[in-house]
């Protein structure tokens, strides 16, 4: 299956002639997915040995540690959670583009294990992107954050076709007006009044509250905020700090690598 999603939406592109550069893309495939699949027949064979290790082995220091370092690489790929690909055009490492002080805002928190746990929720480029409930704004309506990767408009220089807009708040804010120090759910304002012209027209239906526990799931500082770029597969393509004055510039300089601009 995991295969069958890393393929299809690079093969569209392809075929459809909207990415910049076919060949990368779709070899990118073969990169990552044959990478993984080494990895799922050394994981087997390492289970196999465990399964069937004798009465001797069981008894040797260690065999319990090895056991549950196991069950945890195999519920890695099992969620698909535990999975990372590596550098490609699909996919920015921090320190690739000038997006590259990643690690000043996202950072290890008790509910994403520090991100030292291969199956940590800490947002991760390569990785997939955890799921987590948000409220939408619009309607009050729970929302999985992994049901609003549907192509829609993100920036005028590449298609609506290709990308959509998803914008996150956290679920506590400043007072509008008053004390700059005292905290209430943005629920209990007229949100509409507080969200930007760009916000109001473009991503309406596609505004969200996260609560304190999904900003650190995700490893993200809610004061400085983040920008990501997730793949119609699930994965986190890039990650890029909230900067008004250089986010435009780099999500085009990510995504003109991938996409052909109008």
């Amino acid at each position: 299956m995991a295969d069958s999603f890393n393929l299809a939406w690079k093969l569209k592109h392809a075929v459809f002639e909207t990415t910049s550069s076919p060949t990368s893309l779709l070899q990118s495939y073969v990169s990552e997915r044959r990478g993984i699949a080494e990895q799922l027949i050394e994981l087997d064979r390492r289970w196999y040995n465990i399964q069937w290790a004798d009465s001797e082995r069981r008894k040797q220091p260690g065999y319990q540690q090895e056991c549950a370092k196991l069950y945890q690489e195999i519920s890695g790929f099992t969620s698909g959670c535990g999975i990372e690909y590596a550098e490609s055009v699909v996919v920015v490492k921090p320190g690739q583009t000038s997006a590259d002080n990643t690690s000043k805002f996202i950072f290890g928190t008790f509910e994403n294990d520090g991100g030292l746990h291969p199956n940590s929720g800490m947002i991760n480029p390569g990785k997939r992107l955890p799921n987590t409930r948000m409220l939408r704004l619009a309607d009050g309506c729970q929302w999985d954050i992994h049901d609003s990767l549907d192509p829609d408009a993100v920036i005028p220089q590449f298609s609506i076709t290709l990308l959509k807009t998803s914008v996150i708040t956290p679920e506590m804010v400043y007072a509008p007006t008053g004390s700059s120090e005292r905290l209430f759910a943005i629920t209990e304002y007229d949100s509409w009044e507080l969200l930007p012209d760009c916000t109001k027209r473009d991503a309406e239906m596609t505004t969200y509250a996260l609560s304190d526990n999904g900003y650190n799931m995700y490893g993200i500082d809610p004061n400085i905020g983040a920008v990501a770029a997730v793949r119609p597969d699930g994965i986190v393509g890039a990650v890029m700090p909230l900067d008004p004055q250089v986010i435009e510039a780099q999500l085009k300089e990510f995504l003109g690598g991938i996409f052909v601009a109008k």
